[in-house]
């Protein structure tokens, strides 16, 4: 688990279960292989940009409340919800782990990596 108030967190080849948390400050995950284990990110105010490779499997529940959901994914079922301008949700592939994103001030990006 990453805890940050003030910085930017960048976490590259990242493996295993991930929980990170941060206030104000941007957050980058990047994956070099499928993601195995569940992901949580959290941050208050920054934009949040998870890398992962195009063969990967996973479900979503993303959320922001100032700020837009941008995927290279697709099939995601977007949306807008009671706390929520921006939402996605969704299965991409078969399976895999839970990936969950919010943020309340910023941006979320899912990046496909060939």
């Amino acid at each position: 688990m990453a805890d940050s108030s003030f910085q930017n967190i960048t976490i590259r080849g990242a493996t295993g279960s991930v929980d990170v948390k941060g206030r104000n400050g941007d957050l980058l995950l990047s994956f070099d292989k499928p993601v195995q284990k569940d992901v949580q990110l959290t941050t208050n105010f920054g934009n949040v940009t998870v890398e992962l490779p195009s063969n990967s499997s996973f479900r979503l529940d993303a959320h922001t409340q100032f700020g837009r959901i941008n995927s290279d994914f697709q099939g995601l079922e977007k949306g807008k919800s009671d706390f929520a301008r921006d939402s996605a949700q969704g299965q991409i592939g078969e399976g895999g782990p839970q990936i969950k994103i919010s943020t309340f001030n910023g941006n979320i990006h899912l990046v496909r990596r060939s």
